[in-house]
């Protein structure tokens, strides 16, 4: 499966644009917790831009970047798990 994480700023997070970005993701949604103390949201869910996890394994966690404005942007995805392995 491919199973991912990461966070997405409050005010962005509750905002009509992260539809959007959502979408581009392909992203489907498996858990969505406010952590207030951090002022966030955090997305657990499955998106073909995630890489691949066996089932039981933990989801690794991404930083999702996004570049341009409200008509024409790119989303970029990184895998933040591989990164400190």
């Amino acid at each position: 499966m491919r199973l991912g994480k990461f966070k997405m700023n409050r005010n962005f997070a509750t905002s009509r644009r992260v539809v959007r970005v959502l979408r581009v993701l392909e992203f489907i949604p498996t858990r969505v917790e406010l952590l207030f103390e951090q002022d966030c949201f955090e997305y657990i869910g499955i998106s073909p831009c995630f890489d691949y996890v066996q089932d039981g394994c933990m989801a690794n966690e991404y930083s999702i970047i996004i570049d341009g404005h409200e008509a024409d942007f790119s989303v970029s995805v990184i895998n933040l798990t591989e990164n400190k392995q």
